[in-house]
């Protein structure tokens, strides 16, 4: 009797290119004065499920002004060390929802882009926006940032293993 191998895909998110071809200054959502607000350094490190850095992902992120409008976006990469940074500020709050930062994680092995929901450490609207409260209350920490000083967050993502990042269903 032949065992069947399950079928794997052959196309992945991208194509990716050199991180050349992102500009540092789209990792500055602050650019040109449009976002007035609380300025914060935004870094972190994305890790698969062994633990392996994911080199050149680029993340992109979405976010409302101070004022709770949308309009705000930037994109990086990751360097080999899996690590990434932005500036930004803090968002403000939206109807019904606590400050967030929505962000879309595309890698190669990837079949779809990733798309997660950062939100920020000590926000009382935390408890009650519908989207966090969507995920387990034990798993709730892994989508909100560490302080890392003044003005400096860190949001780590994994893409499995027990730390993986809950990520938004299709």
């Amino acid at each position: 009797m032949s065992q069947r191998t399950p079928p794997t895909a052959h196309i992945t998110t991208g194509p990716f290119f050199p991180a050349r071809f992102i500009r540092d200054e789209e990792a500055d959502l602050t650019r040109g004065g449009r976002a007035a607000g609380t300025a914060l350094a935004l870094s972190g490190r994305i890790r698969d499920a062994e633990g392996t850095p994911c080199v050149c992902a680029v993340l992109e992120l979405w976010q409302a002004d101070a004022g709770g409008r949308y309009g705000l976006w930037g994109r990086t990469w990751t360097d080999k060390d899996g690590a990434y940074g932005f500036r930004t500020i803090k968002p403000g709050a939206t109807e019904g929802r606590a400050p967030y930062i929505q962000v879309s994680l595309h890698a190669s092995g990837l079949m779809r882009p990733l798309v997660t929901v950062l939100f920020f450490p000590d926000e009382p609207r935390n408890e009650s926006d519908p989207q966090l409260r969507l995920v387990p209350p034990a798993r709730r920490p892994l989508l909100i940032a560490k302080p890392q000083g003044e003005g400096a967050l860190r949001f780590d993502m994994a893409l499995g293993g027990a730390n993986e990042t809950p990520f938004l269903a299709d």
